[in-house]
């Protein structure tokens, strides 16, 4: 007749067990620490591999946040222009009223001029921009001497022009001044400042750039298909590539066309992809060594225990319980060498964020994730050990 076990008898006999592993685990702790390097350092690989991972992850999107489209351009769409498309007085106004807009006006390319900067130097010929102030704060440019032109200068009543770096050095303007006068196509210019950079529109290096009121003043004729340069702030350039229109020419907004160039999304998600792959590579290695790594550490240990391993069976232990107490031994190992790995990994994440510009980033599933790695890892490296040992016979076992 067979014996009814009391209730809960299966679970008083794992938590003995349980017992006997962690009494086994503290009884040779310097073996015990040796072998939960190995959880360790793929641990430690692990948790380091993902914050890398994580922070080079948020400085490429940073860096493409900064990179964002925030330039747009403006032209005309009509196919036989009859009136400008727009009123160059009072453009950089009414695109300034836009939110989302940090800047923008009108930039049109003009015919090439013969210009001097000096009665006895040959002309030379060089293009012409009827570039608005607005136009020049959207392009980012910089100013190396003198200033930009405003609504001051233009009050003033005398034409002024700026001369992109490229045309100073044609005209040869060395340490010009500003008030220095120019010759364009036989008219007197007061030179505003040189550039020193033109921001994101290249072409300003070589050519000569003249307020719309100057242009006026020259007598030069805009032409009816204007065009235009706009700044947004980042992320406002679709909002504000859709509002254009309606605020350059509400009654033929048709006409008005707005390009700006797509943003890097694809490539940012190759990057971002690459580095996850990257990340979740090298620590699935790293963890792969340190399982191989627990697992030879217990099979030595637990062949060394054979004598121990016979007599537990001698005095009745069955092979799930052998099993159960070697795995068990080795998911408290892997869990001693998690959290140490944990540490290390945190500790090497703090040292990067302290010698390097990155702010280190490290994702709250890791942390939760490195001692479950570890317990798992512990567990399956304890079982080929443990169903070796657990085929052994107590008299072949005691013999050894």
């Amino acid at each position: 007749m067979r014996l009814r076990r009391p209730p809960g008898h299966a679970a008083r006999v794992f938590a003995a067990t349980v017992r006997q592993a962690a009494g086994s685990v503290l009884a040779r702790p310097s073996r015990s620490i040796l072998t939960a390097i190995g959880v360790a350092i793929g641990v430690a690989a692990f948790v380091a591999s993902m914050g890398l991972a994580a922070t080079l992850d948020a400085e490429v999107n940073a860096t493409f946040d900064d990179l964002r489209a925030t330039r747009l351009t403006v032209q005309d769409t009509r196919s036989i222009p009859v009136d400008p498309l727009f009123d160059v007085r009072t453009l950089d106004n009414t695109v300034a009223e836009l939110p989302g807009v940090v800047a923008g006006g009108t930039m049109t390319d003009l015919a090439s001029a013969q210009v001097s900067a000096s009665t006895t130097g040959s002309p030379v010929d060089v293009g012409v921009v009827v570039a608005s102030r607005g136009a020049l704060d959207a392009a980012l440019v910089t100013i190396a001497d003198g200033r930009l032109y405003d609504s001051a200068t233009d009050r003033a009543g005398t034409p002024v022009a700026l001369v992109g770096a490229g045309a100073a050095e044609l005209l040869g303007l060395v340490d010009a001044e500003p008030g220095q006068m120019l010759t364009i196509d036989e008219r007197s210019v007061a030179l505003a400042g040189v550039l020193d950079s033109p921001g994101s529109e290249s072409q300003l290096s070589h050519s000569i750039m003249l307020s719309p009121a100057s242009a006026s003043m020259l007598d030069y004729q805009l032409p009816q298909e204007l065009s235009a340069l706009v700044r947004t702030e980042s992320g406002a350039a679709a909002s504000v590539a859709s509002a254009l229109p309606l605020a350059i020419r509400p009654a033929e907004p048709t006409a008005v066309g707005v390009s700006r160039p797509p943003e890097p999304e694809s490539l940012r998600s190759g990057v971002q992809g690459s580095l996850d792959i990257m990340g979740l590579g090298l620590a699935a290695l790293s963890l792969l060594v340190g399982g191989l790594g627990i697992m030879n550490a217990m099979v030595t240990a637990v062949s060394q225990r054979r004598g121990e391993i016979g007599l537990r069976r001698a005095l009745g232990a069955r092979p799930g319980h052998i099993v159960t107490l070697i795995v068990a031994e080795g998911s408290i190992i892997g869990l001693l060498g998690a959290v140490i790995g944990t540490a290390t990994g945190l500790s090497a994440m703090i040292v990067v964020g302290l010698v390097s510009p990155w702010a280190p980033v490290l994702a709250q599933w890791v942390w939760l994730a490195a001692p479950g790695i570890g317990l798992a890892l512990g567990a399956l490296a304890g079982i080929y050990p443990a169903r070796t040992s657990a085929r052994l016979s107590p008299a072949e076992a005691l013999r050894q």
